[in-house]
């Protein structure tokens, strides 16, 4: 073998330099292998599609998604099920959470009829299919037997899920009792002749309106809207009312227990312990309130008021009857009883931060109670500490 020296002005390539020109030429070759597999679709993303439908009394279907992906409107396609094709989804360009497309009898090779299945098919792949209703088309509950609408039965709907579901007769009022249970949440108004209960078992919610004869929302459930009743509601212990009630009877709100709107009865009005409502209460007779409870707005009520120790009442009351107020109750508004010979009874330490008008009646201050305004009245009585106007109880009097 000959050897020779390199003279100076000569240039070799390293063995590290020829590793890293080779690991860049293998790179350069994986991303142009990688850009042609991935622009020839072998990857592309597998469509996914979940939906939900709603029918109308002429059997025109809307179809919505919930969520999407891997979907464009001309790659969605509706089917009528062995009849044809429906046409491709409404407008163009990717599918998104919250599309919705049409569908009625014009758009398919055969007229919509009760029965019929919709197929939706995305990309060549089915990926949902949908029956019509046909008699009560806005109900939507597949969870439900159409055959149990308006024949006096019970309806119970017991999924442990989700569920949208009209409960109405198009608005009017089915012949049917309710009942809601094992944790589910009805999406929907519920309009019923009979009784509507969400049951103990689990935290059950309607999300919608409920007009019925009775309403029982028992322990932890809740209703996100308003409620209105021929007869009686009662509203058991952590349970939630996120909107107005409105009852020809009794209306008894338990312990712990949240009503955000007003509650208007022409009967009884009962809060528990630890009640609050976020607006005013009307009575067609007694309002009484156990203690520790709020009241966000005014109490109005053609009897008595009877409020126990600890509650707050941010608004007025007026009464035709008596007035009584429990030991630390704060009311931060006036008071007034509009018949004659009644009293109006503040509890040891209770706050009134507004007048007391009580005509023809008599006013009795418990120990160390306090009117922050005047009071007018037949007679005043005061005990220990009772301040009225900023005054002693007895010099005001005297």
């Amino acid at each position: 073998m000959q050897s020779r020296r390199l003279r100076s002005d000569e240039r070799a390539v390293s063995v590290v330099m020829g590793t890293v020109m080779l690991v860049g030429m293998v790179s350069i070759v994986m991303a142009v292998l990688a850009a042609g597999i991935l622009g020839a679709g072998v990857f592309d993303q597998t469509p996914h599609a979940e939906l939900m439908y709603q029918e109308d009394d002429t059997g025109t279907v809307a179809i919505g998604f919930t969520d999407v992906r891997g979907l464009s409107a001309g790659n969605t396609e509706i089917r009528l099920q062995g009849e044809g094709s429906c046409g491709n989804w409404d407008g163009s360009g990717d599918l998104e959470k919250g599309d919705i497309t049409i569908v009625d009898s014009s758009d398919c090779s055969e007229a919509l009829e009760e029965g019929d299945v919709l197929q939706v098919i995305g990309s060549q792949t089915l990926l949902d299919t949908y029956r019509l209703q046909g008699k009560y088309p806005a109900h939507g509950c597949e969870v439900v037997d159409e055959d149990d609408f308006n024949d006096g039965s019970q309806i119970e709907i017991d999924s442990g899920n989700m569920v949208d579901c009209e409960l109405t007769d198009d608005g009017s009022e089915l012949d049917n009792k309710f009942q809601l249970d094992n944790g589910t949440t009805l999406v929907g108004d519920v309009y019923m002749s009979g009784l509507v209960t969400l049951t103990t078992n689990g935290q059950n919610k309607i999300i919608g309106d409920v007009d019925a004869r009775n309403i029982d929302v028992k322990d932890g459930s809740a209703i996100e809207g308003n409620i209105v009743a021929e007869e009686t509601v009662d509203v058991f212990d952590g349970s939630e009312i996120e909107g107005t009630i409105d009852a020809e009877d009794t209306v008894d709100i338990n312990q712990d227990t949240l009503v955000s709107g007003t509650i208007d009865s022409d009967a009884n009005v009962d809060l528990d312990q630890n009640s609050r409502t976020g607006s005013d209460i009307y009575s067609g007779d007694d309002v009484t309130i156990n203690g520790n409870s709020i009241v966000e707005g005014r109490i109005t009520a053609d009897r008595q008021v009877d409020i126990e120790d600890d509650t707050e009442v941010d608004g007025p009351i007026e009464a035709e009857h008596n007035v009584m107020l429990g030991p630390n109750t704060v009311v931060d508004d006036n008071i007034a009883v509009d018949t004659s010979d009644r009293d109006v009874d503040l509890g040891k330490d209770t706050n009134v931060n507004g007048d007391i008008n009580a005509d023809d009646n008599e006013v009795i201050l418990g120990e160390d109670a306090t009117v922050e305004g005047d009071v007018t009245a037949d007679s005043i009585t005061c005990n220990d500490g009772a301040t009225i106007d900023g005054e002693d109880c007895d010099d005001y009097t005297s």
